[in-house]
């Protein structure tokens, strides 16, 4: 009998897009399943604001927004930072370019912000497994991508919350081209997914999110 409950952090991109339906084919495990949209000021708001309100209207999943836009107010990420600019046309084989792209996009403890506020959702919800879309490709640059954070974070919870909040990824051992072949497996449609650091009419193809993800998109349909 299905009696736990999964809150999926969704942003619009291909690692969250996945674990949304991830969640939703796994039935067996679960009998509602939620998300949650962050505002942090970021460049690309309105386009993921606009991709998730529809993959959620299309999936009838109920999305909760959470306004972190105070983050603006300190954060000198070009993530979000209007004046400071996006690296571009990043070499992905490139550490040394990979990393001080990382650096340059990194927000201040900003996953750790979303998984304490979607944590709080889920335990008043009753409690459950509270989604992310971590990645092993990402990890390398990304700390609050690794399983270790995961980890980290659970001991964390367990403090936090009555026990009753489990964070899970079902795609922290994947690299992109291994979500997005997953993503078609479960029946996803590429094109519903806003993988870019701007918004706009379309993805730019030139930040680093966009690279990673047409990457994986050309290397799974060759």
């Amino acid at each position: 009998m299905t009696s736990k409950k999964a809150l999926v952090s969704l942003s619009g991109g291909l690692d969250s897009t996945v674990s949304l339906y991830w969640a939703l084919n796994n039935k067996k495990s679960y009998k509602e399943v939620f998300a949650v949209f962050f505002d942090y000021g970021q460049k690309a708001l309105e386009s993921e604001r606009k991709t998730t309100r529809k993959l959620c209207d299309a999936l009838n999943v109920h999305l909760y927004e959470v306004p972190l836009s105070f983050i603006n107010e300190f954060s000198n990420s070009s993530l979000n930072a209007k004046k400071t600019a996006i690296p571009e046309n990043v070499d992905l084989h490139s550490d040394i370019e990979t990393q001080k792209s990382a650096n340059s996009v990194w927000v201040p403890n900003r996953n750790g912000l979303f998984i304490n506020a979607a944590a709080s959702i889920l335990e008043s919800l009753g409690g459950g497994d509270l989604i992310l879309g971590f990645n092993k490709e990402e990890a390398k640059t990304f700390p609050d991508n690794s399983e270790d954070f995961l980890k980290a974070s659970n001991k964390s919870l367990s403090f936090s919350t009555q026990g009753k909040v489990i964070l899970i990824s079902p795609t922290l051992d994947l690299n992109k081209k291994q979500i997005f072949n997953l993503g078609l497996e479960l029946g996803f449609d590429s094109e519903s997914v806003w993988p870019c650091y701007y918004s706009g009419d379309k993805p730019c193809e030139r930040c680093e999110s966009c690279l990673r993800f047409f990457r994986a998109k050309e290397e799974s349909s060759s």
